[in-house]
């Protein structure tokens, strides 16, 4: 009898002597887990790699899905590692600050920006058109480099520049 077809018929038996043999000694099976993992990290990276490339829509709607579907337990999560991490969460904003200072020229109009900022529309972000971090391109924090985009809009555009 193949081998698969066993397994399904008897996959409740095999499945609760697995459960009982890691729970008689679990650090025995995570122990062979990483040097499994260790040893086979290279095809392990390729597979995964392989999947992504084949599944890429596919996992970006199942993201998507998964954002909307868990907003306010993800925003919860956010404020609960904020809050058990202020260092962190200073060191990022403070990283962010540097950054966005070195994207404004002097000759920027900060006014002119705030305002920008203070009128956008209920329901839509300000965006950078050009990105202040992108992969290919980086755009400077200046006025006529903002645009109000519709919130999800702008989510689903993150960091992109005309590749959406």
């Amino acid at each position: 009898m193949p081998r698969k077809e066993e397994y399904w018929r008897n996959r409740d038996k095999i499945l609760s002597e697995r459960k009982s043999q890691y729970w008689s000694d679990p650090e025995k099976h995570r122990e062979h887990s990483r040097e499994y993992a260790s040893k086979h990290r290279n095809e392990n990276i390729l597979r995964v790699t392989k999947w992504y490339q084949d599944n890429k829509e596919r996992k970006r709607n199942y993201d998507n899905e998964y954002r909307k579907k868990n907003r306010q337990k993800r925003r919860e999560v956010s404020k609960k590692w904020r809050d058990r991490h202020p260092a962190e969460k200073l060191a990022d904003t403070i990283k962010r600050r540097l950054y966005l200072s070195h994207r404004i020229p002097l000759w920027a109009d900060l006014n002119a920006i705030r305002d920008f900022y203070k009128n956008c529309p209920a329901g839509y972000h300000v965006d950078h058109i050009i990105p202040l971090h992108g992969k290919k391109v980086s755009g400077l924090h200046v006025l006529n480099n903002l645009q109000y985009l519709p919130a999800t809009e702008n989510l689903q555009k993150s960091n992109s520049w005309g590749e959406h």
